[in-house]
C-alpha cells in the first residue's frame, strides 16, 4: 500500500471544515492515501462535530495549539478506517511509552492519568474516509483536563514525523503480509 504524508510549514487552525474529502492533496500531500500534518488551534463548534456523542451530549472542542493529523483513503469503507485509525493511535501510545510516558490508550484517545492528550474521529465522504487526530500542545483553557505533547519530551515537528513514519511502515508491512501468501 502506498501511504505519503506532507507537514505544512505555516499554521492552520482546525475548525473540523478541513476534515473533508480531498482536503490532504488540496493543502499538497500527494494524490492517493496520504496524510497531512499541521499546527494550530482547535475550535470545533456543535455544527462541525462529527461525533454524534460529542454533539449530543453538547461538548465542543477546544485547544489553543495542537498537532493535527488528517489522513485520507481510498477504496476503504469505514470499519477498515476506523481500524486504521485505532492502529495510528497504538503507534502513537508506543511513541510516548518508549519515552518513558505513562499513557493509556481507551478507545481512540490516549491519556495521562486523568489528562487527555489527544482526540480522534473517523469519518466518510462521497469518494474516500478520513481520519482526524489532535494532539495537545498548548493546555491553557482546554475544557476537559489536557496534557501537552511537550511534557511528554515532545516537539509536535519530531512526533509527526516518527508517527507518521511508524503508522506508513506498518502499513508497507500489513500490504505485503496481504500481498505474499498463495490463495487456498
Amino acid at each position: 500500500m502506498n501511504f505519503n504524508y506532507s507537514l505544512l510549514s505555516t499554521p492552520l487552525d482546525y475548525d473540523g471544515s478541513q476534515l473533508r474529502e480531498l482536503f490532504p492533496k488540496s493543502m499538497g500531500a500527494p494524490a492517493g492515501h496520504a496524510a497531512i500534518a499541521f499546527i494550530g488551534s482547535c475550535q470545533v463548534d456543535l455544527d462541525h462535530l462529527v461525533d454524534s456523542d460529542d454533539a449530543h451530549s453538547g461538548r465542543p472542542i477546544y485547544s489553543p495549539s495542537m498537532l493535527h493529523l488528517i489522513l485520507e483513503f481510498f477504496g476503504m469503507n469505514l470499519w477498515e478506517t476506523v481500524l486504521l485509525q485505532r492502529m495510528l493511535m497504538v503507534k502513537a501510545s508506543e511513541l510516548l511509552l518508549q519515552k518513558g510516558a505513562e499513557v493509556t490508550r481507551s478507545g481512540d484517545d490516549i491519556y495521562m492519568a486523568h489528562r487527555k492528550l489527544s482526540v480522534s474521529i473517523a469519518t466518510a465522504s462521497r469518494v474516500s474516509t478520513l481520519v482526524h487526530v489532535g494532539f495537545n500542545l498548548d493546555t491553557a483553557g482546554t475544557p476537559v483536563p489536557t496534557v501537552a505533547l511537550s511534557e511528554l519530551g515532545f516537539t509536535a515537528e519530531t512526533f509527526a514525523v516518527l508517527l507518521l513514519d511508524s503508522f506508513k511502515s506498518e502499513l508497507e508491512c500489513m500490504w505485503h503480509a496481504r500481498c505474499k501468501v498463495w490463495g487456498v
